[in-house]
């Protein structure tokens, strides 16, 4: 189960970790991220290497050997790092804060059948209405 922690990360702080982003802001390129990825995710969350390794349907022995530096990271669990990373950065500047967004994934939605919008990011279309969500939420739609 995701334990519940603190976010406190600016979005530029989580931009300045991000890998090089494609011509659409917001979507990142998979082919860039490093191990230094999977180390800003966990410092802007504040999240346990459990709960991460969770997210990405790996282990935790997984996740301590893609933080090292030059680890070998299978191509699909960057490409699962780098919607985390876009849906964190989006919850952050939509929020104001990375403490706020992780209360509001953390806490149970009408939009998500009364159950949090974290228990969505393990569905496969689960990133995406996490995002669309927060983009209702910029323009007005409750939160």
């Amino acid at each position: 189960m995701i334990t519940k922690a603190k976010a406190t990360i600016s979005p530029k702080a989580l931009s300045r970790k991000s890998p090089a982003k494609q011509k659409d802001p917001g979507v990142y390129e998979s082919a860039s991220i490093t191990s230094k990825h999977f180390v800003a995710v966990k410092k802007s969350m504040h999240m346990s290497d459990a709960s991460i390794s969770e997210l990405l349907n790996i282990s935790p022995k997984t996740y301590q050997t893609y933080k090292k530096s030059g680890a070998k990271i299978n191509d699909n669990i960057k490409g699962r790092l780098a919607v985390l990373m876009q849906i964190f950065e989006h919850g952050i500047e939509v929020f104001g804060s990375g403490e706020r967004f992780y209360k509001w994934l953390t806490t149970d939605n009408f939009h998500f059948d009364k159950k949090p919008p974290m228990e969505f990011l393990f569905k496969i279309n689960g990133p995406q209405f996490i995002d669309d969500t927060l983009t209702g939420i910029e323009y007005g739609d409750n939160a």
